[in-house]
């Protein structure tokens, strides 16, 4: 199999965003305090601290007012130039989100032990929130530099997450899939979970595509727990190195096996 012209996202692999996000039962308040974190705790991560506001419409019999409310916030964290790290609070219907995005991707253990170290931080800060639910999504992305795209499945192989129409396909398309919709997997008789998947072939220009692959590993806490109790728990390290290992039988069950080797993931192996 000729991939000449299949180009990873980085230099050393194909993932371009890595996010953990934690759902959590109640809107965070008084968020102008998680600042501290860039201030002290995180400053070493962190250099940019910004609020955000929805706007919220009122219409009376006279007149029609507009109300900017602070629903979230934002951290930035650069290295060398380059946005490497950002944390994020707003609202995701049904429930609140904290989530940690790494955006120049290292490795699981860098990243995990990352996160753990942020969560760490702002537990310390702000104990009692409540966390109903986790997910780890992983975003891989590879160009192919050529005016005409081969067939889809020089990349991506028969399965069941890959609908069997756009195997022959040459042209750019889109798709998105929620496996058991309508059950729950279990790991361990312990964690219930759920896999998400999209993908889809862009056109950039004349010989660029884009082909972007991204999936998310949803898992519910048996339990709902503050975030410091979780940190004390071994199973929620369990937990986050089970979805890690999932997303990896997930894409090995999607890629051919010469993009696995593209990538640098061991084909032979159980994650």
């Amino acid at each position: 199999m000729d991939l000449d012209k299949l180009y990873l996202y980085a230099s050393n692999n194909a993932l371009s965003e890595a996010t953990l996000a934690l759902f959590i039962e109640q809107p965070l308040v008084k968020l102008e305090e998680f600042e501290l974190l860039l201030q002290e705790e995180l400053k070493e991560l962190f250099q940019e601290f910004k609020l955000q506001s929805s706007k919220t419409v009122s219409v009376s019999k006279n007149d029609i007012s507009v109300k900017d409310n602070i629903s979230g916030f934002q951290m930035n964290g650069y290295e060398n130039g380059k946005k490497r790290w950002l944390i994020q609070a707003k609202p995701t219907h049904p429930y609140y989100s904290l989530s940690i995005h790494c955006l120049l991707y290292k490795g699981w253990s860098d990243y995990k032990e990352t996160l753990l170290n942020i969560l760490k931080k702002i537990s310390t800060l702000r104990k009692g929130i409540f966390t109903r639910a986790l997910s780890l999504t992983y975003v891989d992305q590879f160009n192919w530099l050529e005016e005409e795209f081969p067939n889809t499945d020089i990349i991506f192989k028969e399965s069941d997450f890959i609908p069997k129409s756009i195997l022959n396909s040459k042209k750019p398309w889109q798709f998105g899939l929620e496996i058991n919709n309508n059950r729950t997997y279990k790991y361990k008789d312990s964690l219930e979970y759920l896999d998400k998947i999209d993908a889809f072939i862009r056109k950039i220009d004349n010989a660029n595509y884009n082909i972007v692959l991204i999936h998310n590993t949803v898992c519910e806490i048996k339990e709902i727990e503050t975030i410091e109790n979780l940190l004390s728990q071994q199973n929620f390290t369990e937990h986050l190195d089970f979805a890690h290992n999932n997303n990896k039988k997930i894409i090995k069950s999607i890629l051919k096996n010469e993009v696995l080797e593209k990538m640098g993931i061991k084909i032979n192996t159980d994650a």
